[in-house]
């Protein structure tokens, strides 16, 4: 017992001159510049680390007047209480009254994160904690590590870490972020990290979530969560003499360096910080055998939950002849029946959008001012709809944009960003309804030196996207040129004249990438996507050995980013906490991919 209230005695000692010394400049005088300086704590009633704590109420005192901001989101008491306790300020000091009786030998946490701040600027006394235990000791135990989004990567900021321990009569332990508010809590910082101290020596549940309500309890779909499917232990710092230097050179951590090693005889303790954090790692030098022992630090990766309970959202009129039918996740199974089309079996054309929540239908033909219909999905109904398919006009606008739409014209568009095609790339014409009827007997392209009729042919069932074959010339203009009415809609609409203007770059304006990639599991599904500007322009499925060219690239930056696809389907797959399955593993190739105008870029990627 001895040997625990030592070790507690030296992180809060570590913990208090960290916090003090990073507040101990002194206030600049009105009029001068920008006070910086966060409140300094001063003192305690009681005193901090109070052991057999019995208190209604406490008082922090500090060396300026303070304020509380936004205590709600900020306020965390480990264990949690049922009553929030009342928080006050009274000139420098900040009051806490509490309202229930406190559990028997329990160390506990008030953690006011960025909740005190100085009146002037709002500077906050950042991660400023109150640590006392109703029992004989301070809890000593501790648990560190880091939240990051599963897909990107990407710290999680602000994100509760929350424990659990088995005490549940009622439920199952594994159920317990549904039903409960968590025995210890903590927030991540803007680096992801978290570090939960004065923990007792039990085994924990580790669970984070992105709460939306507040409420520190899984009842959203919508929350990301991240969680271990194990068991976690905390660490404890053996209690072996200390130098005399720790204060002084832990002061250091945080106004000179990064980290610092403490060594003695028997222990090495590697102390860790970043600003606004505590305590990060601590390496135990293994006496029995050589070597250091590294404790746990846990690594949690946080997803969205897919909701397996399909829903239909809404139905959108787009435009004429084309409604959107939107569902709440992806539908390979789902189908509108009319009820109030005849016959029913060519009332529209279906096509399924990649996202695969969104099914699109063109209505064909001459259709009625109303549709009454049941959405289906895996042979279920979902709902009974009823929707205007003819948009009322009120005003004198409306009536002539209705008048113009009675008259619309079939369009395209074409893959060519500013006119410009690459080199490599096939023409796409994509028309902004499907066609019925065709004839490209009479279409021109002019440039490159050639006037031809090109070759185009559609490349999907419903006669919207279309292709045209060529093999474009450097550094040329080109014009294609569709007549009059070669195209005529499923709406009967026909096209105006169509001309597009195109044009090429140099082969020296591009640059080319090659990648070799090696697996350490062949065999296994990988995708591989190359990324610019959030924007996926390739992606290759490998299982073994594999050497990826990409031609044609414009200059500038690249990502190259690896799924690994467990299940085989194609795609990045979330987790579920139910049934314990983590969310898909990715990783990015964490070398420069600067593609410049007339280089090759050859690099290697081992993916673990």
């Amino acid at each position: 017992m001895n040997r625990l209230l030592k070790i507690n005695s030296f992180l809060s000692i570590v913990v208090a001159v960290v916090m003090l010394t990073r507040c101990a400049n002194p206030v600049t005088p009105s009029g001068g510049p920008k006070d910086t300086t966060p409140p300094v704590f001063i003192e305690s009633e009681p005193p901090l680390f109070t052991t057999y704590f019995h208190s209604k109420s406490i008082r922090i005192y500090f060396d300026e007047y303070v304020v509380l901001e936004d205590v709600q989101k900020n306020l965390i008491i480990s264990p949690p209480m049922t009553t929030v306790p009342e928080l006050k300020i009274k000139g420098k000091s900040v009051i806490i009254t509490f309202d229930e009786e406190f559990l028997s030998n329990t160390t506990y946490n008030i953690y006011f994160g960025d909740a005190i701040v100085d009146v002037n600027e709002s500077n906050p006394a950042s991660n400023f904690q109150y640590i006392f235990s109703t029992g004989a000791v301070i809890d000593s135990m501790s648990l560190n590590g880091y939240v990051y989004d599963a897909f990107t990567l990407k710290p999680v900021e602000s994100a509760n870490v929350m424990l659990y321990y088995d005490m549940y009569d009622t439920i199952p332990f594994d159920s317990a972020p549904f039903y409960v508010r968590p025995y210890y809590m903590t927030r991540t910082d803007k680096q992801g990290n978290f570090v939960l101290n004065n923990l007792r020596d039990l085994g924990y549940k580790i669970f984070a979530l992105a709460d939306e309500n507040g409420n520190l309890i899984f009842d959203q779909p919508s929350e990301r969560i991240a969680f271990i499917d194990s068991i976690v232990y905390p660490y404890y710092i053996p209690p072996d003499k200390i130098p005399d230097t720790v204060i002084r050179d832990t002061i250091m951590i945080d106004t000179v360096q990064n980290s610092i090693v403490i060594d003695n005889d028997t222990v090495q303790y590697v102390i860790t910080t970043e600003k606004d954090t505590l305590l990060k790692k601590i390496i135990q030098k293994d006496t029995t055998a050589s070597g250091l022992r590294e404790f746990p630090h846990f690594d949690l990766s946080m997803f969205t939950q897919i909701d397996s309970v399909q829903k239909f959202i809404r139905a959108d009129l787009v435009k004429p002849g084309r409604v959107d039918f939107i569902f709440k996740r992806p539908t390979h199974n789902a189908k509108i029946v009319p009820l109030n089309f005849t016959p029913e079996d060519v009332w529209a054309l279906e096509e399924n959008w990649l996202t695969g929540d969104t099914l699109t239908y063109w209505l064909t033909g001459i259709y009625p001012d109303s549709l009454v219909a049941e959405v289906y999905d895996n042979g279920v109904v979902l709902d009974t709809l009823e929707m205007a398919l003819m948009k009322i006009s009120r005003t004198r606008k409306e009536k002539k944009e209705e008048e113009k739409q009675k008259s619309i014209k079939l369009t395209a568009k074409i893959n060519a960003g500013g006119g410009i095609i690459k080199l490599n790339k096939t023409l796409a014409l994509t028309f902004d309804y499907p066609v019925k009827e065709y004839d490209f007997s009479n279409a021109v392209l002019y440039g490159g030196g050639d006037s031809l009729n090109p070759e185009i042919i559609f490349v999907d069932s419903l006669k919207r996207k279309a292709q045209l074959n060529y093999k474009w010339k450097e550094s040329s203009q080109y014009t294609l040129i569709i007549p009059d009415s070669a195209v005529v809609g499923i709406q009967g609409h026909t096209n105006d004249s169509l001309k597009f203007g195109i044009s090429t770059k140099s082969i020296e304006d591009y640059g080319f990438l090659f990648i070799t990639i090696m697996v350490q599991k062949p065999g296994e599904n990988y995708i591989i996507q190359l990324i610019v500007d959030d924007k996926i322009i390739r992606e290759d499925v490998i299982s073994e050995y594999a050497e990826l060219k990409y031609e044609y690239l414009d200059p500038g930056s690249y990502i190259l980013k690896v799924i690994c696809d467990e299940n085989r389907n194609g795609k990045w797959d979330a987790g579920n906490y139910i049934y314990g399955i983590q969310p898909e593993k990715v990783r990015f190739y964490s070398g420069e991919l600067n593609v410049r105008a007339n280089w090759d870029l050859k690099e290697e990627w081992e993916i673990e």
